[in-house]
């Protein structure tokens, strides 16, 4: 795939050099050596240094034989539990700006090309992270769990309330990744100081739903509650970035990983 190649290399020479160590290429069939000698003209002269070519004997060069697997001659023993797409989706939305900083080696060069760039490695204020915590409460807090297998219609509804836990008026609104799959209502609004909102999220009939379907809702604080929805639309354009928050909630459909709503639940709809 030398779409993706070429991207990947893009990737590393414009965004991330930093974070890039080695990439090992083990026991490469000699059928890819002319495709090897393209990928080679694509890359900067520091990129070339970067593949190494190994086998059984020359990859304990760069890793440990305790930390390889049994078919490359180490101690791990198979086999290794493979990550589901949920794994991957979780670790993703998990992974904070911190969680991502620890995870990158750090010298005085890195610390200022992430600084520069992508505003990492700054110290951030205690109030503002307590602040996105508790702005509001959502329950169910990670996980709406419909039966996207039952023809009972009440199956294919969830509800999610929205508690106001700051000292202000906050503004709300909520987003799917499956746009065709779900209907929420309201999908914005406002909650007032010390008050709750529920929201109800329906499937709807005949679409599919998938182990990363999402809500997103993002909050905000506003001022004021005499405000038209009109207004309210303008508002949430001219917030700044850092003063939205947001919390994300998988859509659970149990033992499924692609399903649809079955014709007898249609018909009821």
């Amino acid at each position: 795939d030398m779409d993706l190649i070429s991207f990947l290399i893009s990737l590393f020479k414009e965004y991330y050099p930093w974070a890039l160590g080695f990439i090992m290429v083990y026991d490469m069939p000699w059928i890819f050596n002319t495709a090897w000698k393209v990928v080679k003209s694509w890359l900067p002269a520091e990129g070339a240094d970067r593949i190494k070519f190994v086998d059984r004997e020359t990859i304990t060069n760069y890793v440990p034989r305790e930390n390889l697997p049994e078919y490359m001659g180490g101690k791990e023993k198979l086999p290794f539990r493979e990550y589901t797409w949920d794994d991957v989706d979780f670790l993703v939305n998990a992974a904070s700006p911190k969680v991502i900083s620890e995870r990158i080696p750090r010298t005085k060069e890195i610390e200022e090309f992430y600084r520069s760039r992508f505003g990492m490695f700054e110290a951030r204020s205690t109030t503002a992270t307590e602040d996105a915590v508790t702005l509001i409460k959502v329950e169910p807090e990670t996980d709406l769990v419909f039966n996207a297998d039952e023809p009972d219609i009440n199956k294919h509804i969830g509800s999610v309330v929205l508690t106001n836990t700051s000292d202000t008026h906050v503004a709300f609104k909520i987003k799917t990744n499956n746009i065709d799959g779900y209907k929420v209502k309201p999908f914005f609004g406002i909650i007032p100081l010390n008050s709750t909102v529920s929201v109800n999220v329906a499937q709807n009939p005949g679409s599919e739903f998938h182990a990363s379907d999402k809500l997103l809702i993002m909050t905000t604080g506003i001022d004021t509650l005499e405000i038209t929805p009109r207004e309210l639309i303008d508002h949430w354009r001219a917030v700044a970035k850092e003063s939205i928050k947001e919390h994300r909630l998988r859509c659970v459909n149990p033992g499924l990983t692609t399903s649809k709503i079955s014709p007898e639940t249609k018909e009821q709809c």
